[in-house]
């Protein structure tokens, strides 16, 4: 058996929560940047082995002291999320004063405004046994929150909404029927009072939307996950606004593909996919691809395990991409992965304890901010506790527990001054469509 050298490099980079991972001719590290590992040609000299030996017991060690390390900040942030609790039930008398929203497997909301008037969009996934159920658009009338209009879906699993030329579009990610993921997602356009029908998009199993601009010029990535073969291995695409209309612009090779992630640093322009499954394995590969001028190209990939959703944003100058992984092979209490961006590189700042992550979701408040995570199932029950989080100055740290059922994604939004946070309930023990909800900010945490 021929083996491989590890590179001093990738020692360097060993942190008490990092996990040694093989995975197509590299190794690395769980999480790590792969452009600081190449293949090797898995050759190894005698004098090696020794090394090798060495560093077998070091990780070794490192696990074991990685393994209490975890069990700590579990105990600390569940006493922590105790602490909130507590704090801010007394700031209302332990009233639950969050709006209900009664959903058939929510899995996305998206919150917009048109002419003045809010608007919140939530996806359902499915209705028992069924995929063809309607997704809701709500209108905001000064109070709560009110059914407005009901549009025509198919295993709906995302939404994005955006404006050209003054015409605000509404564009649903569906997912699949009973019988195929060959479904069509479908561009909605208002047209001054509602949503219509605007254009079909051909699509296999579209998991999440993207809409970006660059150049002045509009696109929409559509992450893909899987074709009716049960082959995971497929193209995710680019379409681009030519005026009327999307047109295919790009296709992008994909695994099983979730979730995408435009951003922008120093003027450069990027796409970020999430990978989630090969078919037999959730270790794969995820990819950050840069734009060239003229189309994405592959700039980074990442060791990953059952990768769900990338998140970008900003604190104080530095650029962070957060990573929800719903679980290993064997479980789903795991991590997900905070990285810092620096010179082209992603390095690994903090690992959360999350359980079933399927999305992460940054916003700030008076300054402060935050990372909300939804947590969906914790290899017993989808009826736990999704968090949020608080940042220290230096890590995220456990701010609030908010009781939910198979989590699926968060939403943040402002409305004359009062901040809200949407969360997208999939499902209960018994896998029935549940209530989604929409909690608001007290001053305090969120009810």
């Amino acid at each position: 058996m021929s083996l491989l050298v590890v590179s001093m490099v990738a020692l360097l980079c060993v942190g008490t929560n990092s996990k040694a991972t093989l995975s197509r001719g590299y190794v690395g590290l769980d999480g790590l940047d792969l452009a600081l590992l190449p293949p090797t040609n898995g050759t190894v000299l005698l004098g090696d082995l020794d090394l090798l030996a060495t560093i077998s017991q070091q990780q070794a060690t490192v696990s074991q002291q990685s393994l209490e390390i975890e069990r700590l900040e579990r105990e600390t942030s569940f006493q922590r999320a105790i602490n909130s609790a507590i704090q801010c039930r007394a700031q209302e008398n332990g009233i639950d004063t969050s709006i209900k929203v009664a959903a058939s497997g929510g899995t996305a909301w998206k919150a917009f405004e048109i002419s003045g008037t809010h608007y919140l969009a939530l996806a359902n996934l499915h209705a028992r046994s069924t995929y063809e159920v309607n997704s809701e658009v709500l209108r905001w009338d000064g109070t709560q929150f009110r059914s407005f209009q009901l549009l025509p879906t198919k295993g709906a699993a995302s939404w994005a909404h955006f404006v050209i030329d003054g015409i605000h579009y509404l564009v649903v990610a569906n997912f699949r029927t009973k019988a195929t993921y060959h479904v069509n997602s479908e561009v909605f356009r208002w047209n001054g009072t509602q949503f219509v029908s605007f254009q079909l998009i051909p699509t296999k199993a579209a998991a999440d939307l993207e809409h970006f601009v660059i150049n002045n010029k509009d696109y929409l990535a559509i992450a893909q996950y899987s074709d009716d073969n049960s082959t995971l291995r497929i193209d995710s695409a680019v379409f681009m606004w030519n005026g009327t209309q999307f047109v295919s612009f790009q296709l992008i090779p994909t695994e099983g593909a979730i979730d995408c992630e435009y951003f922008e640093i120093d003027g450069t322009h990027y796409l970020a996919v999430a990978n989630q499954y090969t078919g037999t394995a959730h270790n794969t590969v995820s990819e950050i691809l840069m734009w060239n001028g003229t189309r994405f190209v592959a700039s980074r990939q990442l060791l990953t395990t059952a990768a769900t959703a990338w998140e970008h944003f900003v604190m104080d100058g530095t650029h962070y991409l957060a990573l929800a992984r719903q679980q290993s092979d064997s479980s789903f209490q795991t991590t997900s992965i905070v990285y810092t961006w620096s010179q082209f590189t992603l390095t690994p700042l903090q690992f959360i304890p999350t359980k079933g992550a399927n999305a992460v979701h940054h916003f700030h408040i008076d300054g402060a901010h935050y990372l909300a995570v939804a947590n969906s199932f914790d290899d017993v029950s989808h009826q736990i506790n999704s968090e949020v989080m608080k940042w220290d100055g230096g890590q995220f740290v456990s701010f609030q527990a908010i009781p939910t059922n198979g989590g699926r994604a968060w939403e943040h939004f402002v409305i004359d001054g009062t901040h809200y946070l949407a969360v997208a309930n999939q499902q209960n023990d018994p896998s029935s469509p549940v209530d989604s909800q929409v909690l608001a900010w007290n001053g305090v945490c969120f009810l």
